[in-house]
């Protein structure tokens, strides 16, 4: 059961309104709907804490919010700019449609102590962390984009599971199905998007592994020799591989078998969609 947004915010409405400033002495805050006051700017808060207190359409700027602790909070249209939140815990907290500007905050301080959660909020956190990864972009704060960009993955892949068990077409799930492997893939074997290491590492292995099956089989009926025939070295193998795997497509080798046609193919279309994500995955590394 995905969170209702507008029924969670008619909820909220009703609980007291208590206004802050700079001046403040309370440190905790029980269930209340929280204002800052517009001597608020150009200050810092410390040492406070918030428990299933609202923050609606408030405007974070120039704040430094220092050892702060908000549990079960909500944050309905807030903005943050020029913020930054310096060893704060948001723990089963929702950001409804936030707007990030210059701001600072880590990604992995926003967390839940339960699946069950992460589920419901996954409609919310897919917009929630692609923002955080957007603002941390412009202000090259390169470590906290990717573990944005990884909770991004999570909370979307959470919410094309939830579509997947709710749409009743059978094309959609099916497309679904298709999008959440091809993610679980990618995510897993490239770690995100920003598994280079473990991209060339596996690129190597399956070179390989290719390399020594084909030489394994080379002459039997799996893979006939190709032409000519007098070409049996491994060097030469290795350079048959290469040209499939990078669809260079030089003539004077090529496999002169039905099996060894199909190998070939296989490989080319293989190597077409390996080398689409190793692409993207340099380009992530550049654009960083």
């Amino acid at each position: 059961m995905i969170i209702d947004i507008h029924k969670l915010f008619n909820k909220n409405q009703n609980l007291p309104l208590t206004k802050i400033n700079p001046s403040i002495t309370r440190k905790i805050f029980y269930d209340e709907k929280i204002e800052l006051g517009h001597e608020f700017s150009k200050t810092s808060l410390s040492q406070s804490e918030f428990y299933g207190c609202v923050f609606s359409k408030q405007v974070f700027e120039d704040i430094t919010i220092k050892n702060c602790k908000f549990f079960e909070c909500s944050f309905f249209g807030c903005t943050f700019k020029n913020t930054e939140f310096q060893s704060c815990n948001f723990k089963n907290c929702l950001f409804v449609k936030p707007k990030f500007e210059k701001s600072y905050l880590d990604p992995t301080s926003i967390y839940f102590d339960h699946s069950d959660w992460e589920k419901k909020a996954a409609n919310i956190n897919t917009t929630l962390f692609q923002r955080i990864e957007s603002n941390s972009k412009d202000t090259h704060q390169n470590s906290f984009a990717e573990k944005a960009h990884i909770a991004f993955r999570r909370y979307r892949r959470a919410q094309c599971k939830y579509e997947f068990f709710q749409t009743p077409s059978l094309s959609e799930r099916m497309s679904l199905a298709k999008k959440i492997l091809l993610d679980y893939l990618y995510d897993y074997i490239l770690i995100y998007g920003y598994g280079l290491f473990r991209a060339t590492t596996i690129t190597i292995a399956l070179f390989f592994f290719v390399l020594c099956w084909l030489d394994s089989n080379w002459n039997n009926a799996t893979i006939a020799a190709t032409s000519p025939p007098s070409a049996h070295t491994l060097s030469q193998k290795s350079y048959f591989l290469l040209t499939t795997i990078t669809t260079t497509g030089f003539v004077d080798k090529f496999p002169n078998s039905e099996p060894g046609t199909l190998f070939v193919i296989m490989v080319a279309i293989f190597s077409i969609v390996w080398t689409a994500m190793l692409t993207g995955l340099v380009v992530n590394r550049l654009v960083k």
